[in-house]
């Protein structure tokens, strides 16, 4: 009796949402973990002999604080100055804490292809040391996604929508397998979800209107942030424009007494843009001893080579034409048969009639999953419940911003090039299923 009162007393249900939530985020987090970790004995992947060589180097330099060393300046293909560090120092770290930091066997007076043709590649205990830490990240994306699109959906579609990001059916279980890797994709991808989380936890529009200094500090933290994101892989530049575009909706746009456009509110605007970008661009350079200069012209000149890294990626069309995405449509086109193609190897099924016409099925509901999140908007514009309506904003834009974004940059068909997808498309799900559940429950209570 007193333990049914308990549960429905007012006070303790907040306590039980907490306990239900945290149980499905700690049985998400070790479900992904235990598929991660299965996965870190295979083969390795050509890359990763590149990721572990320049990591143990990089970071070898790092711990003896020698940034004057010439090999910060490096350029031996997209794995040198031309590449952020902060996937390199967190792959160092684990080879560190394995003992393996200096075991490398890489002739650095050759080029890399002189070490491959010889068998020349990391042994399979510094190969493990190097991917270790990965999967701890993979499941930390996880539980970093889970929280991001429970602001937007209830519980069931929430779950489903973890799950669908986790174990995506189209594009193939791909955060796992890259969640095995000692590569940059998952540090990039955690810090990419950790920056959104962050931005949808603080109540920014309240605190830029009460209290200046806790502005300036959340302000600031969210910039270091964008900045080891960006740090760690430049497609996360993205985020800079996910935030900008959402720290004009906070400020703009105003709900007291009613609806308007805040003209007066550019200033504040321009001063935490700016704030915000600094820090981002300082944490930039920090990350980084190539960029350490004296002299802002050389500092400038070196941040552009850094940004050529997109050219030299975008190059590799011509080296590699039969992946190489020329156009927009290229790109949506090789989505759609990426979906077709690992739904028929996944489930079995022949890759003609019944896959096809399942992912164009797929592809229907992504579209009602995109109206749905479209009319939560207007939902929750109309009841005035601000904060949640932040929420569903931040979450658009994410969804807007790094799909376009990506669309726009992707110059060939290689499967880690197309992470960036799956956060997006696994939200876009989430609004699917909750727009779904939300029909039947309608026609439920009609009947």
């Amino acid at each position: 009796m007193k333990l049914s009162k308990w549960l429905t007393d007012e006070i303790s249900l907040p306590y039980l949402k907490t306990i239900i939530w945290l149980l499905i985020a700690i049985t998400f987090y070790f479900f992904f973990l235990a598929l991660a970790l299965n996965k870190i004995f295979e083969p390795i992947h050509e890359d990763e002999a590149q990721w572990i060589w320049v990591s143990q180097r990089n970071f070898t330099l790092l711990l003896e604080r020698d940034f004057a060393n010439e090999s910060w300046s490096e350029g031996y293909s997209t794995f040198g100055c031309n590449n952020p560090k902060i996937a390199q120092y967190l792959i160092g770290i684990s080879l560190y804490a394995g003992g393996e930091l200096n075991t490398t066997n890489r002739n650095w007076a050759k080029p890399n292809i002189w070490d491959h043709e010889r068998g020349n590649i990391p042994n399979f205990r510094t190969l493990f040391w190097g991917r270790l830490l990965m999967p701890f990240l993979g499941a930390g994306c996880i539980i970093l996604f889970l929280f991001i699109i429970a602001r937007g959906v209830s519980l069931i579609p929430c779950m489903l929508a973890t799950l669908f990001f986790c174990l995506n059916p189209f594009f193939y279980p791909m955060i796992i397998l890259f969640s095995a890797r000692a590569m940059q994709d998952i540090p990039a991808l955690f810090l990419f979800l950790f920056s959104i989380t962050l931005l949808i936890s603080f109540n920014l529009r309240e605190t830029l209107e009460k209290s200046f200094m806790k502005s300036i500090l959340c302000i600031s933290l969210l910039g270091i942030c964008f900045g080891l994101s960006i740090s760690t892989k430049l497609n996360n530049l993205a985020l800079l424009g996910i935030w900008l575009a959402y720290l004009s909706w906070i400020i703009m746009v105003d709900f007291s007494p009613q609806f308007r456009i805040k003209i007066g509110g550019i200033l504040k605007l321009i001063f935490f843009g700016f704030l915000s970008l600094v820090v981002a661009f300082a944490i930039f350079i920090l990350s980084n001893p190539y960029l350490y200069e004296k002299s802002i012209s050389v500092l400038f000149k070196k941040i552009k080579i850094i940004f050529d890294l997109h050219y030299i990626v975008a190059n590799y069309r011509f080296i590699y034409p039969k992946s190489a995405l020329w156009s927009i449509k290229d790109k949506i086109i090789t989505l759609h048969n990426i979906n077709v193609l690992m739904f028929g190897d996944l489930w079995s099924t022949p890759k003609g009639f019944f896959s096809q016409w399942f992912v164009y099925i797929f592809e229907l509901l992504l579209v009602i999953g995109v109206f749905s999140i479209f009319y939560r908007l207007y939902e929750k514009f109309k009841t005035e419940q601000i904060f949640k309506l932040d929420c569903l904003m931040l979450i658009t834009l994410t969804v807007i911003i790094v799909i376009i974004a990506n669309l726009s940059w992707i110059p060939l068909s290689w499967d880690r090039l197309f992470i960036p997808f799956l956060a997006p498309i696994a939200i876009v799900v989430g609004f699917t299923i909750e727009s779904i559940i939300g029909i039947f429950l309608q026609r439920f209570k009609e009947k």
